[in-house]
């Protein structure tokens, strides 16, 4: 099963476009206020990190 999804986002028009960055930015903006969330991007970002460091090895 191929799980892929791929979006013309030249076919996208503007004023949906900008939606979806305001609704974007509203949650990052949440995202970033709140202590538990950020905790966990940064662990999630740090054993990122190590493995990429382990593949280049």
């Amino acid at each position: 099963m191929n799980a892929n999804i791929h979006i013309n986002v030249d076919e996208i028009p503007p004023e949906v476009a900008e939606r979806i960055g305001c609704v974007f930015l509203g949650f990052h903006k949440r995202f970033q206020q709140n202590p538990e969330l950020m905790a966990e991007l940064e662990a999630y970002r740090a054993t990122k990190k190590a493995s990429e460091r382990k593949c280049a090895e």
